[in-house]
Parts: structure tokens; C-alpha cells; sequence
């Protein structure tokens, strides 16, 4: 068949249809993956619910560890759709001003390797890549999406410690980046066994308030519960209050 006769060549219906389809189908399926790429982040960020109890109780868990931390009125909890995780919980606070993350933090380590039983802080490379899964001060991520940085940058701090008055020891460090700081405290119970997470609670406000609510972080660390589920217990809804308790100074 010669040149002009290809050119001139009527395809049929049924291939023209085909080649359509496919072309629709390829469309389809990459813009299906672009918003499967951009909606997590998106939905991460999105406000879900108002809490109107006074002592409204919010709950992170893993397999193995529940964490509860009670809030009070007013609070905003960010984040809806099938992506969120069940070991992080994003809020922010009635005045807008503090972006609260909690969640459990394997990393956390006894700050003297020699004295296991010495309060938990974390090395810098695990700081960062909480901060960075977080949206913390060194972050350019305002929305938790629950996934790890694995290339995230370590970040050096210093860490006090105190004991609660239930015997839980919280450990604070303070990051601070331009306008934003983040405070770092990581909650383990007494006796905790070998391996099991701390609750941390990674709370971000603008720089020249981090002063005044460097409290609420301390308060809010005074309400948390850290216990360990045994096998086949179900899963927490979040509504079952924390008791409070007073801080001990270390």
C-alpha cells in the first residue's frame, strides 16, 4: 500500500472508539494518582469537629499503647477521611494562636544510656523526623499527614525534665525557627516496659508567644494516660476522660 493510499485509509469506527478510550483511560488514571498524591495532606488539614465538653478526652493509639489527653472546651480537631492514622491526633486551640500534634513517639530513648530508668528525650536525627512528620518549627509542612521523613535533618535541643504527681515523667525541649517555635514533651509512665513509646505532644505557636503558652503544653501533658492495651482489647473511641494531676518539678 503506498503512502497516499495510508493517508487516505479510513480507520473504522471501532478502532477510532478504542483509541479514544484508552486516551480517556490513561487521563483518568493520572489524575486519580495526583489526587491520591494530593489529598492526603489536604484531608489532613481539614477541620473535622468542635469539642463542646468541658473535659473532652482525645485518644492516640498503636497495637500496642493507648494515650489519652484531656482538653477542654473549644478545641478544634483537624483531619477527616480513611487516610488518618490512629497514633496522631492534630488540634488547634480556641484562640487559633496553638497548633497542638499528639502522638507516639518509639524513638524516645533514657537521656544516660547508663541509667535506663533516666528520663526519655530523643537524639537529634529522631527530633527531626518528628518534627517533620509533625509540621513542627523546622518544617515547611503545616498539615500532619502521619507519614515519617526519612531524609529529615537532625535537630539538636535541650531537654528538662519533671516528674507528675502519678509518677509519669514528661520530658521538654524547645525548637525554634523564625517566627515559629515548637515545644517538644514526651510522656512515659512509670515502669514503662523496654521498647514501648512515649506520648508526645508537639505543640507549635508564633515565636512571641511561645513564653505564655508554654504553660498550656505543661498543663495539657498533666492530663495524659499512658497504658498498654493487651492483645485483643478494642480499639479506644477517645471519649473516656484522663484524671488530671499536678506537676512535680524535677
Amino acid at each position: 500500500m503506498s503512502s497516499r493510499e495510508l493517508l487516505e485509509h479510513r480507520r473504522s469506527p471501532g478502532r477510532v472508539v478504542a483509541v479514544i478510550g484508552g486516551v480517556l483511560a490513561l487521563l483518568l488514571g493520572a489524575g486519580a494518582a495526583l489526587a491520591v498524591w494530593l489529598l492526603p495532606p489536604v484531608l489532613a488539614g481539614t477541620p473535622r469537629e468542635r469539642l463542646t465538653a468541658s473535659d473532652a478526652a482525645v485518644t492516640v493509639h498503636d497495637a500496642a499503647t493507648s494515650a489519652t489527653v484531656t482538653l477542654g472546651e473549644g478545641w478544634l480537631l483537624l483531619g477527616v477521611g480513611p487516610f488518618l492514622p490512629a497514633d496522631a491526633q492534630t488540634l488547634v486551640s480556641p484562640d487559633d494562636a496553638y497548633r497542638l500534634v499528639l502522638t507516639l513517639e518509639p524513638a524516645a530513648r533514657p537521656s544516660d544510656a547508663a541509667a535506663p530508668t533516666s528520663p526519655v528525650a530523643l537524639d537529634p536525627e529522631a527530633l527531626g523526623a518528628l518534627l517533620a512528620r509533625t509540621g513542627g518549627a523546622t518544617s515547611t509542612d503545616a498539615a500532619s499527614t502521619g507519614t515519617g521523613s526519612s531524609g529529615a535533618a537532625g535537630v539538636t535541643a535541650e531537654w528538662s525534665h519533671e516528674t507528675l504527681v502519678s509518677g509519669a515523667t514528661v520530658s521538654y525541649a524547645d525548637v525554634v525557627h523564625g517566627g515559629r517555635t515548637t515545644t517538644v514533651a514526651l510522656v512515659v509512665p512509670p515502669h514503662p516496659p523496654a521498647g514501648a513509646p512515649a506520648l508526645a505532644l508537639v505543640a507549635t505557636v508564633a515565636t512571641a508567644d511561645a513564653a505564655r503558652y508554654r504553660t498550656v503544653t505543661a498543663d495539657l501533658a498533666a492530663t495524659a494516660a499512658v497504658t498498654r492495651r493487651p492483645s485483643g482489647t478494642p480499639t479506644p473511641d477517645g471519649s473516656i476522660p484522663a484524671a488530671r494531676g499536678g506537676r512535680d518539678e524535677r
